[in-house]
């Protein structure tokens, strides 16, 4: 598979796609005017401790309280996220678990914790962290309050994953955890110690500041889009990483010469006149990707609709007709959207309950089929992701880790019009509201005249009705109704001044 990373810059934000032949897949915004805060090491304060949801809230400065589960806290070493949304890549850390305790246990208000931020915050929630903090390198994720040596489960050859436990168990020097990351598939002894010694100068680093500081207070800022992409997307996979603007090459080309010359030449500088995501037909695909409907190239499509925790996806043939049979048009169509499902995911960052009604399928073996082709097409999404058998009617369930916002709640902001329900009343609703506000009025109509203010698209249905209304209310005797048309006013509302 032939993948590129793509980098636009402008005075806002800085856009870094990931193409996979030829194909957008993911994409990573950062805006200038935000503030990232996963990766971010805080030194925080407990405000509050919730015993009834094993939690507390952490003050860490940034106006939000982060939220600290209880499994989160310094005895719990969970699989710790090390860099963007790679923990499927790792094993579970579990050899030091102590034994359950309760929040109230372990924390009190007032406190001082060091914390790590996990995910971002995501609508009405604030930042979730944990007390276990890791640093992300180029090879190794360093976890310094635990004692645990993990292999990214990409790695799949036995031999690689034995070669590389032996080198740890020559260099690992009891002062904390470390997960071998996929990049150190092939590498030898000097690059992995080279990262650990990095990664722990920069634990050091944390610690004393720490003991500086008062809380709530900033000990540590993971690195900006372009380079954290380098550190964890940019392997010998990616044929080139293009960049638009002389100061992201510049530094970018500095950082992978330190880090990975090896990878040094696939660091491209973009000079055409043509917008770089225009040349790449990035632009139309991010359009397309905040869309509900999605078309596929037989005809057919699937429609996205995302809530508060769950996302459904609804396959359908569309205009695709098959030329064979019935279920065999069926099956192609779901066969289709699975991979297209699997690329709009990624791309769009979808994350939580996913539900996916494919086309119902009478043979046991071809929903078989779309469980396996679905399941195939994940293995390329980093995020880690939970499916579950085909169902009799053709449901999949499925849970993919949520780490940042989705990419329509980052580009987009809810309608005014709607606030987010999609819909707005139909002029026949409207119309009948204004019959019953008219008639719970009539005392205060004076000189037997009254204004509507109303808006266009609604006044045109309005007009073919009038009679209609007032007959119904005044009889045939009616006073007079001077319309008023206003463009800015909403839709559904409307005025009436007596």
């Amino acid at each position: 598979m032939y993948k590129e990373l793509i980098a636009s810059t402008n005075p806002f934000e800085t856009r870094v796609a990931l193409l996979e032949d030829g194909q957008l897949c993911e994409l990573y915004i950062e805006r200038k005017s935000q503030t990232r805060l996963a990766g971010n090491i805080y030194k925080g304060k407990v405000t509050r401790v919730l015993p009834g949801m094993e939690a507390a809230f952490v003050d860490i400065g940034i106006g939000k309280d982060a939220f600290l589960y209880v499994d989160d806290v310094h005895y719990f070493p969970e699989t710790l996220d090390s860099g963007e949304e790679e923990e499927q890549d790792i094993e579970e850390a579990n050899d030091d678990r102590k034994p359950n305790s309760n929040i109230d246990d372990l924390l009190i208000e007032g406190q001082e914790i060091l914390v790590h931020v996990l995910k971002e915050a995501i609508g009405t929630k604030g930042p979730r962290v944990t007390s276990h903090v890791s640093f992300p390198g180029r090879y190794v994720v360093y976890m310094p309050t635990i004692q645990h040596i993990g292999i990214s489960r990409r790695i799949s050859s036995e031999q690689e994953r034995k070669r590389l436990r032996d080198i740890m168990d020559r260099i690992h020097d009891s002062k904390g955890g470390y997960i071998l990351r996929t990049a150190c598939e092939g590498h030898e002894e000097g690059d992995l110690k080279g990262d650990m010694i990095i990664l722990q100068k920069l634990w050091t680093e944390v610690k004393e500041r720490y003991d500086k500081v008062s809380a709530p207070s900033l000990l540590h800022k993971d690195l900006g889009i372009i380079q954290r992409l380098a550190r964890d997307v940019f392997t010998s996979d990616i044929s080139s990483f293009i960049l638009d603007n002389q100061n992201d090459y510049t530094e970018l080309l500095d950082f992978v010469n330190k880090f990975f010359p090896h990878l040094t030449d696939r660091v491209k500088l973009y000079s055409s006149s043509t917008p770089i995501f225009d040349k790449f037909n990035i632009e139309t695909e991010v359009v397309k990707a905040l869309k509900r409907k999605v078309w596929l190239k037989s005809g057919g499509y699937i429609v996205i609709d995302q809530t508060e925790a769950l996302v459904s996806i609804d396959v359908n043939t569309g205009k695709y007709l098959g030329s064979k049979s019935l279920e065999e048009t069926i099956v192609r169509t779901n066969i289709e959207a699975c991979r297209e499902i699997v690329r709009q995911v990624r791309l769009r960052n979808l994350g939580g309950i996913i539900i996916i009604d494919f086309i119902d399928m009478e043979e046991v073996e071809n929903r078989e089929l779309i469980f396996s082709t679905l399941e195939n097409e994940l293995k390329n999404d980093r995020a880690k992701t939970t499916i579950l058998q085909i169902s009799k009617l053709g449901l999949i369930e499925m849970t993919r880790k949520r780490v940042k916002i989705s990419l329509e709640k980052l580009m987009t902001r809810t309608c005014p019009y709607c606030q987010g329900k999609g819909t707005i009343k139909n002029s026949m609703t409207v119309l009948s509201e204004i019959h019953k506000e008219i008639s719970m009025n009539l005392r205060k109509i004076k000189n037997q005249e009254f204004t509507l203010r109303i808006h266009p698209d609604i006044a045109q249905d309005f007009y073919k009705n009038r009679d209609l209304i007032l007959n119904d209310i005044f009889g045939s005797n009616h006073p007079n109704l001077s319309i008023r048309l206003d463009p800015n006013l909403h839709q559904g509302n409307f005025d009436i001044i007596y």
